[in-house]
């Protein structure tokens, strides 16, 4: 029996890691969450570490049928893998039954003491496989930003926005977004990529500049295919994190983004019953595949956490409306790499709060 959980369960000989990824890919494999598209890196690292300890080559199942291929070619030749991430950030764990259950939820506590996933605690056997990835990520902005509120698709929701900015009063929720009364000085929001207020792409610099943000509005939101293949285009892998890019807002322009919030539950259905067709566990099924993320991005930071287991703006013109008021992608990578660690795709509302505004008289 196999166990994936962005946890995995299979076999037993062990090699060298393979080689991912010789061209950057966008073979990502999303989940549904209320309406908006969700894709950690999770997964990828529990089933990449089971095919290479345990199959040692692509990872073939039966019966094969047309959306199995699809989702196993995905798996198979991954967009992401160790060499895009930080090991501060992941664990790896993987094994046979409940001696490594046991030891996989000591290791996880011990490297992150502060984890929100509680300790596996499955129903398996003895010679069932299980491999088991965790990913994690607190990251605070390089400035602060305050609280705010915005109308996205047509309803108030919480959002943020640079602290210095100064309307009057206490917002404006009405489309016709105030400018601030004096310059602003919050450098933290970089353009890459600005056509027009409804079609741009920001980077929000983060404390620790080894990972980059980037919301990027007026991209097709079906799939993220377009909007990394464009990210990628236009944003260079840096040799130092500290190398800063875009440009700088003017002094007129004005950013606002709704606070976000996520906690998903993600089961691979069409891969469960499966059977191995490799040599080295041709009797084995998929019996478990799992992933659970969580993400928060609000005025203090942004912290997406997952587990998974398998049982250049040009010169200065009208001010720039920089406001994430319809659909739009947050994409999350390392500086040194061109493949992104977590992408989310906003749709709708459903994962915001709504905004109740009242002002004291």
């Amino acid at each position: 029996m196999i166990l994936l959980l962005s946890v995995l369960s299979c076999n037993r000989k062990q090699k060298p890691n393979m080689a991912y990824g010789k061209a950057p890919n966008t073979n990502y494999l999303g989940s549904e969450y209320k309406g908006n598209y969700v894709w950690s890196a999770a997964m990828n690292l529990a089933w990449n570490h089971f095919r290479d300890q345990y199959i040692q080559e692509e990872v073939k199942l039966v019966p094969p049928d047309s959306l199995l291929k699809y989702n196993l070619f995905r798996l198979n030749n991954p967009p992401v893998g160790e060499s895009d991430l930080d090991i501060a950030s992941y664990y790896i764990g993987s094994g046979y039954g409940k001696s490594a259950q046991k030891r996989i939820n000591k290791e996880r506590k011990q490297k992150f003491p502060a984890s929100t996933f509680p300790e596996l605690d499955l129903q398996i056997d003895d010679e069932d496989v299980l491999c088991y990835a965790y990913f994690s990520k607190n990251l605070e902005y390089g400035k602060k930003f305050k609280k705010s509120g915005l109308m996205f698709m047509g309803e108030p929701v919480q959002g943020f926005s640079p602290n210095d900015y100064y309307t009057g009063e206490e917002d404006n929720l009405d489309g016709h977004y105030a400018m601030p009364a004096r310059m602003h000085s919050n450098d933290v929001i970089r353009i890459i990529h600005y056509e027009n207020d409804d079609k741009f792409i920001l980077a929000i610099q983060l404390k620790d500049p080894s990972d980059q943000l980037f919301l990027a509005k007026g991209y097709p939101m079906t799939s993220p295919d377009v909007v990394v293949d464009s990210l990628r285009a236009m944003v260079t892998v840096l040799s130092e994190p500290s190398i800063v890019i875009g440009n700088g807002m003017d002094d007129l322009d004005y950013f606002v983004a709704p606070m976000l919030h996520l906690d998903i539950k993600n089961t691979y259905k069409d891969l469960l019953g499966k059977r191995i067709a490799n040599e080295n566990l041709n009797n084995y099924m998929i019996v478990a595949m799992e992933e659970w993320i969580k993400f928060r991005m609000d005025e203090k930071g942004i912290a997406p956490e997952a587990d998974a287991y398998i049982d250049g703006a040009g010169a200065a013109g009208p001010p720039k409306q920089l406001v994430l008021d319809k659909p739009y992608w947050v994409i999350m990578k390392r500086y040194n790499s061109a493949n992104p660690y977590f992408i989310l795709g906003v749709r709708n509302s459903g994962l915001m709060k709504k905004y109740e505004h009242s002002r004291g008289r």
